[in-house]
């Protein structure tokens, strides 16, 4: 019962993400005017909103060990992630972010050429 229960949670999730992020999307890029840290926070909106919904449909709780750790000022932070939730969650933990990408991620089709 209780693995049913999660499916269905994890179902419903998904749903709600297949239904939220295009209309996001197409805000998000309807704001392209804006300046870069107002943008950031319009895409950052979408961020805390999956997590809400992660902590809120799924029962997904987490706390940060070693916060006091995490420096006030620029730095750069990398990680092997385990999961796509991290990406999510960096975004909270590691506020206004700017990404590094490697080269060879330009070969997807949707980065190629709008990224560089």
């Amino acid at each position: 019962m209780k693995r049913m229960s999660a499916i269905l949670r994890s179902l419903l999730y998904t749903m709600l993400q297949i239904i939220i992020t295009p209309p996001y999307a197409i805000f998000t890029l309807s704001c392209f005017w804006l300046p870069p840290h107002q943008r950031y926070q319009v895409t950052y909106g979408w961020t805390r909103l999956m997590l809400f919904l992660l902590k809120t449909v799924c029962g997904l709780h987490y706390r940060i060990i070693g916060a006091e750790h995490i420096p006030k000022q620029p730095s750069i932070v990398l990680s092997k992630h385990q999961s796509a939730w991290e990406t999510l969650a960096f975004q909270q933990i590691f506020p206004h972010q700017v990404w590094v990408l490697k080269k060879n991620y330009y070969a997807f089709l949707f980065l190629d050429g709008g990224s560089r």
